[in-house]
C-alpha cells in the first residue's frame, strides 16, 4: 500500500494491493508513526482465525523520502515471521525508491498540467481550461438534459481603478473579486478568469431564473465598493459553446450600455425557434 503525504501532514492512500481487512486500521496507524518519526517501521502481528491455526503476518512501513524531502510511506504486507524470511528485507527498500520516484513525477505532471490551466494572479481557472470544462458541461447538458447557464461578470471601469490606484491595488481587487464571487458558487460550478477584469462563471444544472439569482449574489459582493456587470445566458441546447459565450459577451455588453452595476438576462428561445 503507498500512502502519498497530504500537505497538511495526514496520509493519503494512493495505491493498493491485495490487503487483509482486519488489518488496516493497524496498517494506517503503522503508516501514520513511520511518517512522523521520519523513520521505517516493522511489526508482527498474531492471527487469530476461527477454525484455523494461528499465524503471524508482518508489517513493514518504509518512508518516501526524496532529496530529504517526505513524500509519503510503503506498507508491504507478508505472511510470516520477520526472521523466517530474509528476501524483503533486500526488497522493500528498493521498492521504496521506486515508489518515491514514482510520486514525485506524478506530482510533477500534476504542478505542471495545474500550471497551465490556471491564472497565476487570482488562482482560480484560466480561459483554456474554462473553455474545456464548457464543452465537458455541453455534453453533459445533452445527456442528461439539464439546463446549463454562464455568467460573465466584468468589474465596472476598472481601467480607470488602476490609473487612479496604481496596478498593485488592481491585482488586489482581482484577487479579492475572484475570492468573493467563488465563495457564492455551488462546489459543481467553475469560475474562471478570461482577462482583465472579465470573468466566466460556469453554472451546470441551472435554470434562467437561478442564474439570476446568483448573478445578483456576485453583484452584491463584489470587494472594494466596487461594482460588477453580469451578462446571464442559459443554453439553448443547440448551439456550441463558442456562440454561447458569444451571447454572453453581448448581454454583458447591454448591461454595461444600460449603465453597469446590473444583471442582463438573454433566456433561451423555444427549440423550434431556435
Amino acid at each position: 500500500m503507498v500512502w502519498e503525504r497530504h500537505p497538511r501532514g495526514t496520509l493519503l492512500r494512493c495505491l493498493e494491493g491485495t490487503i487483509d481487512e482486519s488489518l488496516r486500521r493497524d496498517i494506517r496507524q503503522g503508516a501514520s508513526a513511520a511518517l512522523a518519526a521520519r523513520t521505517r517501521g516493522v511489526s508482527e502481528h498474531r492471527i487469530n482465525e476461527e477454525g484455523a491455526p494461528s499465524h503471524f503476518v508482518t508489517l513493514w512501513h518504509e518512508p518516501l523520502v526524496l532529496r530529504g524531502e517526505m513524500l509519503g510511506v510503503l506498507s508491504v504486507l507478508w505472511e510470516g515471521e520477520l526472521r523466517a524470511t530474509g528476501r524483503p528485507l533486500g526488497l522493500v527498500p528498493k521498492l521504496a525508491e521506486q515508489a518515491a520516484d514514482a510520486l514525485e513525477r506524478a506530482n510533477l505532471l500534476h504542478n505542471l498540467s495545474a500550471a497551465a490551466s490556471t491564472d497565476p494572479l487570482t488562482g482560480v481557472p484560466n480561459r483554456r481550461a474554462c473553455e474545456e470544462r464548457l464543452e465537458r458541461e455541453l455534453v453533459r447538458s445533452v445527456n442528461e438534459e439539464a439546463p446549463l447557464s454562464l455568467l460573465l461578470v466584468d468589474l465596472d471601469h476598472f481601467r480607470a481603478f488602476n490609473q487612479r490606484n496604481g496596478d498593485p491595488a488592481g491585482d488586489r481587487l482581482l484577487r479579492e473579486s475572484a475570492r468573493a464571487w467563488a465563495e457564492q458558487l455551488r462546489g459543481s460550478d467553475l469560475l474562471a478568469r478570461i482577462g482583465g477584469g472579465e470573468f466566466l462563471a460556469v453554472l451546470p444544472d441551472c435554470p434562467p431564473e437561478g442564474a439570476m439569482v446568483v448573478a445578483n449574489r456576485l453583484r452584491a459582493v463584489t470587494p472594494r465598493d466596487q461594482t460588477c456587470s453580469v451578462g446571464v445566458v442559459t443554453w439553448d441546447g443547440i448551439c456550441d459553446g463558442e456562440l454561447l459565450f458569444a451571447r454572453a459577451e453581448r448581454t454583458l455588453k447591454r448591461a454595461k450600455d444600460r449603465g453597469r452595476d446590473r444583471v442582463e438576462l438573454l433566456a433561451p428561445a423555444p427549440k423550434a425557434d431556435a
